[in-house]
């Protein structure tokens, strides 16, 4: 079972969240951590690594990225 990363969550607050669902992860409450890649949003591979960085047990994925990173798209 998983936990997404909410796109929209304050930068600060991003380290706070990846903390919390790392300790759910030792409680066996989740067991991965995804991050959504949105073109509105910040980008995901970056948030990715933050949360990897940052976290022990909690694995780490995208849910999804975008073939086009276009600005025009």
């Amino acid at each position: 079972m998983g936990v997404l990363l909410p796109r929209a969550i304050p930068q600060p607050d991003l380290v706070a969240f990846a903390h919390e669902a790392d300790a759910c992860a030792y409680a066996y409450v989740f067991d991965e951590l995804r991050v959504v890649e949105d073109l509105g949003y910040r980008g995901g591979l970056v948030q990715a690594a933050t949360m990897l960085a940052r976290t022990r047990r909690i694995r780490v994925g995208l849910r999804l990225l975008p073939a086009a990173r276009n600005v025009a798209t």
